[in-house]
């Protein structure tokens, strides 16, 4: 919000100087020591500035609302800080990993490939039989010497035959998990390059901005 407040200051300033230049060179016209295409010129390039002073109130008014929505705030008077200038940042490393461990688009792809290695582990089980075992107990004796005391039983459940639909199942859900994985190293990759690109650009300004000094 500062920034896009000293952005409308400088715009302004900046149309306030062409409007002084426009008067100075309309004097010269009327002395005959200025073209007609001169002042066309000042005029065109203080349009030019109107225009730009216009899209950064604009540009302000909206940076506004959204800050005030994030507080939680009806209207902002004063930023409480003004703009500065950090010496040293972090190394490009550390804000990669940052971006490993918080992005919210990383995150959802990694719940994607925990979902689809769980999807292999439930199609690979129909390839094993299901067993079940039961056991009980009754006090019988009194009642008949027929019966009884306890019992076991096992049974086992293996379907021989189904058209090759387990193998089919099995194979799809080895490809999703691919294609997911994929796409996870697709997204890291596309995550760490856009930072490199932003790294660099802060690095450039904040190697500009010293050597002005």
């Amino acid at each position: 919000y500062i920034l896009a407040t000293d952005a409308v200051t400088v715009r302004n300033d900046a149309v306030k100087g062409l409007k002084q230049h426009l008067n100075d060179i309309l004097a010269l016209q009327e002395n005959g020591l200025a073209t007609n295409a001169e002042v066309l010129y000042v005029k065109y390039s203080l349009s030019e500035a109107e225009s730009l002073l216009n899209d950064a109130i604009a540009e302000r008014a909206t940076i506004h609302k959204a800050l005030c929505t994030t507080i939680g705030i009806d209207t902002l008077h004063k930023a409480s800080t003004n703009i500065f200038i950090v010496d040293k940042i972090e190394s490009l490393s550390h804000f990669q990993a940052l971006a490993e461990q918080n992005n919210p688009q990383i995150e959802y792809i990694k719940e994607q490939v925990n979902l689809a290695k769980e999807n292999i582990a439930v199609n690979r089980a129909d390839f094993s039989p299901q067993i079940a075992a039961i056991a009980g107990g009754a006090l019988t004796q009194h009642v008949t010497e027929l019966l009884p005391r306890w019992a076991i039983g096992i049974g086992v459940n293996f379907k021989l035959f189904d058209g090759s639909r387990r193998e089919f199942k099995y194979l799809a859900a080895k490809q999703t998990f691919a294609r997911v994985k994929e796409l996870e190293t697709t997204v890291e990759q596309d995550i760490r390059l856009l930072l490199e690109s932003l790294y660099n650009n802060c690095t450039s300004a904040l190697s500009h901005c010293q050597s002005a000094e």
